[in-house]
């Protein structure tokens, strides 16, 4: 393994590195993702860093855009103290300094909040909010507050481990797995991950003096996460966290998703997550250029 996380070619970063972190982050952040996103209206308290909420930070929160990015960057996190072990001290550092990109929610949700405004019209932004904010959007945020504790999601542990979950009635299977089509959650997050190491690779390409092929040689490693496992957990919480709804009030939910307002709402959400991780990730490769770069000066 290299001297730290990354980017090898004239300085050191090692593509195996990346490979296995962004493996490891892979499974923390869909697992997590299935937990904190099943739908747009994940349990979530607004954040506005001190400033009163526009409209979008508003739908942002309520739609549990920003508990997504948090969750994605515990992930993240998780996935790097897996791989420090294989550091030695130096490189543990100055990659644990660099990848603080990756946990600076405010930089993350500014990128996110600009990438958003800039695909969601204000009249769309309206009808998302007026959703998020009628009584059965309500009311499914309750529901999901409740799994968001220690005993409900060890409820929905065992539910998902035992025979309930086949046992469904088949339209209410059926209903959760339109809602996932909808989210495309598992397939989704693996794009973020793509984003991040496209980040990684460009910081290379424009530091590091690489070539395209030394480029594209960690994108090649790079093991594709099994999405079809993430997408049956997502529809065994969505059975389970919507148990006490009706066929008709989830029929009403999956009508927003497929709306005009909802799925540009969401597309748009979902690019912005892609940015805001590219950009970390770019930054996160400055930063560790950066420590090389100066650590060799140093060693001379």
């Amino acid at each position: 393994m290299g001297s730290t996380v990354g980017l090898n070619v004239v300085t050191d970063f090692s593509p195996r590195s990346t490979n296995h972190w962004l493996a490891a982050c892979n499974k923390k952040c869909m697992r997590r993702a299935v937990c904190a996103f099943v739908s747009f209206l994940a349990a979530s308290t607004l954040f506005v860093w001190g400033e009163p909420a526009s409209p979008l930070q508003r739908a942002l929160a309520l739609s549990g855009a920003y508990d997504l990015l948090s969750q994605i960057s515990a992930g993240l996190k998780q996935g790097l103290q897996l791989e420090m072990p294989g550091y030695d001290f130096p490189a543990r550092v100055s990659t644990t300094q660099a990848f603080a990109e990756f946990s600076n929610q405010p930089k993350l949700r500014r990128g996110l909040e600009f990438m958003v405004a800039a695909r969601v019209t204000p009249d769309e932004l309206s009808a998302v909010i007026q959703w998020l904010d009628s009584p059965l959007a309500q009311k499914i945020r309750k529901h999901e507050t409740q799994l968001a504790t220690v005993e409900g999601m060890a409820a929905m542990q065992k539910f998902a481990t035992t025979s309930q979950v086949d046992a469904a009635p088949a339209n209410r299977a059926k209903l959760c797995q339109a809602i996932e089509d909808e989210f495309q959650l598992a397939s989704n997050v693996a794009d973020i991950s793509l984003s991040i190491l496209a980040g990684l690779e460009r910081t290379m390409a424009e530091k590091s003096g690489a070539t395209p092929a030394q480029v594209a040689e960690i994108a090649s490693q790079l093991p594709i996460p099994d999405k079809e496992p993430m997408r049956k957990d997502t529809i065994a919480l969505c059975l389970f966290t919507y148990r006490n709804l009706s066929d008709e009030e989830i029929q009403q939910y999956i009508a927003h998703l497929r709306s005009p307002s909802g799925r540009k709402f969401m597309q748009a959400v979902w690019i912005g997550m892609r940015g805001a991780f590219m950009r970390a990730a770019m930054d996160a490769g400055e930063r560790i250029y950066e420590s090389v770069r100066k650590a060799k000066l140093n060693s001379q």
